[in-house]
């Protein structure tokens, strides 16, 4: 009796169809019992296409028992040909390979007794399983375009989305749980001040994994940001499609486009490199060179310790500890601190100036409002002159009702409603008092690169480092009237106004 193997495939589609794999099973072994043939081993294939061989680990598997000569198999019988291969290429080419090393083919379901017209009984059959799985395509291909011109999402829903189970209409329906932390990525990116990472580790604080449960990465970010679905869009590369879906948007079409417009591999996000490590470098000069200093981080025995130095290699300064060049920072915010009496009169005047536009406010408010009122009334004459009394013709009052809904729809959206109130203006003082009162606090929880704009504006010339002491060339007109202020034992008025000094 020969050795034999059998081997046994079905696709998802397929399982419905009578090709389950224990019916082929039960197939292949009795068509071995009743033509003498030792069925050694069976190989089940199950959720596999037949299209692509590279992809089915049992058929390869399959093969590679065969082709081990000290398995000592001689025959292979499969249920059909179209579980064997849906390529004529490939069927050929496998059937070669085992042909080759002395190893017959045989179908439970196509007689092949080795003949001639045998073996183009088979071969016919190949071709009709190529034929059979062309045609699926092109089915399937027309119901894909025809889906995607209907503006179809066609794919598995991506994150953000989930399947509409209720109807067709629309395709997707947006998944506000996890869409919310999708806006705020597009909406960080858009600003263009946190980085990257930074974003990545909000989402995933947020809760925001992928579709298969695990944390977001860079590159999951990255595809996101130029995947045209998040601004209502569906798109396919394969069909060259790009159109208006059936399905709400999570962002906006011009943030998407604002972001995507923009250059660089990653549009949008301001890469910090080492400034978050070291945001003084490149702020503090060297006293002796005049050269910007740099962070390093050399290896000590056990770690690695942060110091910053001059990036002058000839320069004699030598370098100072991170931790001691920030601390002397420090020491300068304390000093450009105000302190709270000094505010006093920024307030009152924040206070006058938001009196003085609510007057005015309400003013412009009230003459808006009886402006409407006189199109109302225009309105309800125009209505009984053409209705009722029937004075006027029809193109005259269509003219005229135009004009007058114009005109109030103008009016109304001239009125705006109360932008600041009384407790939100409080609100505001009292953290702006915060945070001029203590600028190492305001320094010390800022995010690169906010920071080194926050440095930017107290010290626009940076700073300069000379024999362990830092200096500036020039503070910031506001910090100057800050510091004055908190000289004068009366702080209710600056002594020389909102203007910088002036050296005498």
């Amino acid at each position: 009796m020969k050795k034999t193997v059998g081997y046994a495939r079905v696709s998802t589609a397929e399982q419905a169809k009578g090709y389950s794999l224990d019916n082929q099973v039960s197939a292949i072994s009795d068509y071995c019992g009743y033509n003498e043939l030792n069925l050694a081993r069976m190989f089940r294939e199950e959720g596999r296409s037949g299209k692509e061989t590279t992809k089915r680990d049992q058929l390869l598997a399959m093969i590679d028992y065969c082709l081990d000569k000290s398995n000592g198999i001689k025959c292979v019988v499969i249920y059909h040909p179209n579980r064997f291969a849906r390529n004529v290429m490939d069927h050929l080419m496998m059937q070669d390979l085992l042909e080759k090393n002395g190893i017959e083919l045989q179908f439970v379901m196509v007689k092949n007794d080795g003949s001639s017209s045998g073996k183009m009984n088979v071969n016919l059959f190949a071709v009709l399983a190529q034929y059979e799985n062309d045609q699926k395509s092109e089915v399937v291909v027309a119901a894909i375009k025809k889906g995607l011109e209907m503006g179809r999402w066609m794919g598995k829903a991506p994150l953000g989305y989930l399947r509409n189970q209720v109807s067709k209409t629309p395709s997707l329906i947006i998944d506000e749980e996890k869409a919310g932390c999708i806006r705020y990525i597009f909406d960080q990116v858009d600003l263009g001040v946190r980085t990257k990472a930074d974003i990545l580790r909000d989402v995933t604080r947020m809760g925001l994994m992928t579709l298969k449960g695990k944390p977001l990465t860079n590159q999951a970010i990255d595809k996101m940001l130029c995947n045209p679905i998040y601004c209502g869009m569906v798109y396919s590369k394969k069909n060259n499609f790009l159109g208006t879906g059936d399905f709400e948007p999570i962002v906006s079409k011009e943030q998407f486009d604002r972001i995507n417009a923009r250059p660089g591999k990653l549009a949008g996000i301001k890469h910090t490199g080492r400034d978050a490590e070291f945001p003084l470098r490149r702020f503090v000069i060297c006293g002796k060179c005049l050269v910007t200093l740099t962070g390093s981080e050399p290896r000590g025995r056990r770690k690695r310790y942060k110091y910053y130095s001059c990036k002058n290699k000839n320069c004699s300064m030598g370098s100072i500890p991170l931790i001691d060049l920030e601390l002397l920072y420090l020491d300068e915010l304390e000093k450009l601190s105000a302190k709270p009496a000094a505010l006093d009169l920024l307030e009152a005047i924040m206070r006058d100036v938001w009196k003085a536009k609510r007057v005015d406010a309400e003013r412009n408010q009230k003459a808006r409002k009886q402006k409407l009122q006189v199109l109302e009334d225009k309105k309800e004459s125009l209505n009984e002159l053409f209705i009722y009394k029937k004075h006027i013709p029809v193109e005259t009052y269509n003219k005229e009702l135009q004009k007058i809904d114009d005109e109030t729809k103008l009016l109304e959206s001239e009125i705006t409603h109360e932008a600041v109130q009384e407790e939100k203006l409080i609100e505001v003082i009292t953290k702006a008092k915060s945070y001029f009162t203590n600028l190492p606090y305001c320094w010390n929880r800022l995010q690169s690169p906010v920071r080194k704009q926050f440095q930017k504006l107290i010290h626009p010339d940076g700073l300069i480092l000379k024999e362990g002491k830092l200096g500036t060339p020039r503070k910031s007109w506001l910090f100057i009237d800050f510091v004055d202020l908190k000289a004068q034992s009366n702080t209710c008025a600056p002594p020389t106004g909102f203007e910088p000094v002036l050296p005498p």
